[in-house]
Parts: C-alpha cells; structure tokens; sequence
C-alpha cells in the first residue's frame, strides 16, 4: 500500500495504477489457486522482495500445522479480495486505456491525501488573519482569483480589452451576489 501514498513528488499516475492494480489482481488470482505458497513465498503481491522477520517466521510455523483449513480459509479470503476488487474496478478493466486517457491522466494527477484540502483552508485561515473583518464569501472570491489566476490574466489584456471585460463581470457579479443573498 505504500506505493499509493506517497508524497505528491514521487506518486505515480492513474494510468500506472490501474496497471499496477491489473498486476496484483492476477497475483491474487494465481495465488487463490494455492494458497499454500504464501508460507513460502519470497514476494510479496506486488512482486517486491518479501523482507522475513520474525513475525513471518512465526506464523508461517504456526500455520503450517493445519495446512487444510488454513488453504481453505485463505482461499475464501482471496477469492473475496479478488471479488471485491474486480467490482471496484471493472470499469477501469473493461475500457480501453488509450494515448490520450494517459495523457490527461498526467495532466489530472491529484495529490495524494489532503493537501488540496489543507491548502484551501491554510489560505483562508491566511486571508482571515490578514483581514479579520472580511467577509467569508468576499474571502471565498478572493482566493477564487487567486486559484484561477484572474488578475494575472486581466494583468496579460491591454487596457481597451481589460476596461470591455470589466464592464462586462462587474454587473454579472452583482447579478450573481444577489442571487446567492436571495438564497
């Protein structure tokens, strides 16, 4: 699971991820086949090196006792992972993942966790220190041009376009605040 949270630097795109979720979906299928070779395998469902502490080195003895009713619940619990799995993802399965869904899959990377989260209320914690009488909606609109770089391109327009698309937003602004004060 480590390689699904990582820092937003080093995670991996939707794309590989299904990849990798295909690959581990047919490890589970071999591995439902006979569950005995968990005791002994030296890898893990992702195909990375299985690290034997102690703690594997116990249950492996342990289990190895009853090697029937341990093959027989261990096959119940992957069959039922494997289900699971195939539900959640048979979308993903079922469609073509072509040259183009890898790259807005790139472009669309979300961060992991959440940093989108944390960030938006960081800046409005920010925004309310630095103007503790505001308003949260005149704070919401604020960051909304922030985010959406709003003045940088107005900043980019020369003054004929920027005065025409001025006139046309502040009265549509007005519109829309009174819409929501209506609310």
């Amino acid at each position: 699971m480590k390689r699904f949270y990582t820092s937003a630097d080093n995670q991996m795109n939707h794309v590989e991820d299904i990849r990798l979720v295909r690959h581990v979906l047919d490890n589970l299928k071999v591995a439902a086949n006979s569950p005995e070779t968990f005791l002994t395998a030296d890898a893990n469902l992702f195909g990375n090196p299985l690290v034997i502490d102690s703690t594997i080195l116990v249950l492996r003895e342990g289990l190895a006792r009853d090697m029937t009713k341990y093959s027989m619940m261990m096959k119940s619990c992957l069959k039922a992972t494997i289900e699971v799995i195939e539900q959640q993802y048979s979308k993903y399965f079922t469609s073509d993942v072509d040259q183009k869904l890898k790259e807005e899959a790139e472009l669309a990377r979300a961060r992991s966790h959440n940093r989108d989260v944390e960030e938006i209320i960081g800046m409005i914690s920010a925004a309310k220190k630095h103007s503790p009488n505001a308003t949260i909606r005149f704070l919401s609109c604020q960051m909304n041009a922030k985010k959406n770089w709003t003045v940088a391109f107005l900043d980019s327009l020369d003054d004929h376009k920027k005065e025409e698309v001025l006139q046309k937003a502040i009265p549509f602004g007005c519109e829309q605040r009174d819409k929501l004060w209506k609310n």
